[in-house]
């Protein structure tokens, strides 16, 4: 099972399209994972060695109690960082490219998109010619007032028609982007797909390569690994998205 400026026509062209988008979730998944363990190590190391130092302290005599200041400022909210983030999460659902291309710095990190020019622009048009409809749950300033403001926001989604037949929405996933003077500059797309993958990727591939034989291989690369960005193989996403709605309704 994989991990999910204009539009390349791969399937004309020799270019080696990016990897889907469930596979670069996962991949992205497991890196997250990985940093967690290793800031886990960290934090008990940490832990340690305030852990000795009490103790020399102890030992050493009573110390003098830090007073607490009285000017303690709490976390400040950016609020035009969280605003540009809530207009790219809006315009990322309702697949509005050129809306989201003009909140992004010239320079910006895309990971997850993809690697090459363009990769995002193709992911949000893959997703709506695949049904997706995302219902978008808010965002939260995710670090300290910053020239570069990190914000979270929380998503959820249906695609392949999974509303229509009845599955889902799939919580838990989220835009995680980086804001600096009104453009953001970093996006990373994190799907949760525990519950999506058994329930709609892995049916409906099974499903296309069965019923299209041919069309699978257009809509599809790596046997089925990966999903194709090829303005044909949209063509039949949405062709087929809409026959499997047909299909499981009976």
């Amino acid at each position: 099972m994989p991990d999910v400026q204009e539009v390349f026509r791969m399937a004309t062209q020799k270019v080696r399209p990016e990897p889907g988008f469930v596979e670069r979730q996962f991949n992205h998944q497991r890196k997250r994972q990985r940093n967690r363990k290793l800031g886990a190590i960290a934090v008990a190391a940490a832990i340690c060695v305030a852990a000795v130092a009490v103790i020399l302290s102890a030992r050493g005599g009573p110390t003098k109690p830090t007073p607490a200041s009285s000017n303690t400022i709490g976390p400040q909210v950016d609020v035009q960082a969280i605003e540009v983030a809530t207009n790219f999460v809006d315009l990322f659902g309702v697949g509005d490219t050129e809306g989201v291309y003009a909140l992004l710095d010239p320079i910006v990190d895309l990971h997850t998109f993809g690697d090459t020019d363009g990769a995002l622009r193709r992911t949000m048009l893959w997703l709506q010619a695949a049904g997706y409809e995302q219902t978008f749950d808010g965002c939260a300033q995710v670090s300290p007032p910053a020239v570069i403001v990190d914000v979270q926001c929380s998503i959820s989604f249906h695609l392949f028609g999974s509303e229509q037949i009845g599955r889902g929405p799939f919580t838990g996933s989220t835009l995680d982007l980086s804001v600096r003077d009104g453009k953001v500059i970093s996006a990373a797309l994190n799907f949760e797909l525990s519950k999506f993958s058994p329930q709609m990727w892995e049916p409906f591939r099974d499903w296309v390569r069965a019923t299209y034989p041919k069309d699978f291989k257009v809509m599809y690369i790596n046997d089925g690994g990966e999903e194709s960005h090829t303005d044909r193989s949209n063509a039949l996403w949405e062709e087929h998205v809409a026959d499997y709605v047909r299909y499981v309704n009976g």
